[in-house]
């Protein structure tokens, strides 16, 4: 469904006026059901088999910072939005500009953001369409070009979000997915296999979209530790209580060092972990190094992806892989 562009640049009847927004009424509705389907929650995309509802309390916690988070974006980018004026034939100037008040394509809620600006674009314009129809009789003509402009300026800024959003996708569709590596302990288990395979199945869904944002190149909610910390230059991706440790090791290349919980922000035993499973890494990463552009080396961590993944989705417990053990059972 697509919103529908009306040439209000010379139109004079106000009726008209009103019945091209009408139209656009039901598109409103379906941007705004777009959105709660893009929303983590509610997407079967990662967890098709999904049964389960999270804890009370651990969803309202987490969907609170979440809302928190995505409000104040959207109320940034849309107030950058709204101060531009576009016009029939804009500069490149004026386009970079409006590009640069959009969220970058990276940003974890970016489709969420960008649908949630059009559909406050379609809402002043149902508003000005209720105003015409309840004031028609006592509304100014001065008034109602004003009016006019301000739809008129709406209906442009969402045609160019689209054609934005669309030169964006046909980009992205070209680009590869990062490539991971699986850290193993000293006695071969993969870590993060042992991480999670004794960690509750309440945190899998959360864990999931940690890594396929680390896949997508995403990195929700990042964050690097300090240059004067003992973990220094690795970085975790993170939602509520539930932390991912990586490192980039190449070229859309990463190494995940472990998946872990972390119950408070004094909580020591975790920061003791994070400490144990680094110097683990620093003592294996000069032969990670090594081989990690062999074609075998790549097949194999690719390999060990697949039932992490899967394993989550059905909210199982993950197998303990050693290092060099296949999924498949080969050697």
């Amino acid at each position: 469904m697509e919103i529908k562009i009306i040439d209000l640049q010379n139109q004079k009847n106000e009726q008209i006026l009103i019945e091209g927004i009408k139209k656009n009424i039901e598109t409103a509705k379906f941007l705004r059901g777009e959105i709660k389907r893009l929303t983590p929650e509610t997407n079967p995309e990662f967890f098709p088999q999904e049964k389960e509802k999270p804890q009370i309390k651990v969803q309202q916690q987490q969907k609170t910072r979440e809302n928190k988070e995505f409000t104040d974006a959207l109320a940034n980018y849309l107030a950058k939005i709204k101060k531009i004026k576009v016009g029939e034939q804009p500069s490149d100037s004026l386009r970079q500009e409006f590009i640069n008040s959009l969220p970058p394509k990276s940003d974890y809620h970016y489709t969420k953001i960008v649908l949630r600006i059009e559909a406050e674009l379609l809402k002043e314009m149902i508003e000005i369409k209720n105003l015409l129809e309840s004031e028609k009789q006592t509304i100014a003509k001065e008034d109602l070009d004003d009016f006019k402009e301000e739809i008129l300026q709406n209906q442009k800024k969402i045609e160019w979000i689209e054609n934005i959003r669309k030169e964006i996708e046909n980009v992205e569709s070209k680009e590869e997915e990062n490539q991971l590596y699986f850290l193993s302990t000293e006695s071969g288990n993969i870590c993060v296999f042992d991480d999670l395979s004794s960690t509750s199945s309440e945190y899998y869904k959360g864990f999931i979209e940690l890594f396929v944002s680390i896949i997508k190149g995403t990195f929700k909610n990042v964050k690097q530790f300090a240059s004067n910390s003992e973990l220094a230059g690795i970085k975790e991706v993170k939602d509520f209580k539930i932390r991912v440790l990586f490192d980039k090791i190449g070229k859309n290349q990463y190494v995940i060092l472990g998946a872990f919980i972390k119950k408070n922000d004094i909580d020591n035993g975790y920061r003791d972990k994070l400490k144990t499973r680094v110097n683990l890494y620093y003592r294996q990463k000069e032969k990670i190094l090594e081989i990690k552009n062999f074609e075998d080396e790549k097949a194999y961590q690719e390999q060990l992806k697949k039932p992490l993944l899967q394993a989550l989705k059905q909210k199982e417990k993950p197998r303990v892989y050693k290092r060099g053990e296949y999924p498949n059972g080969n050697q």
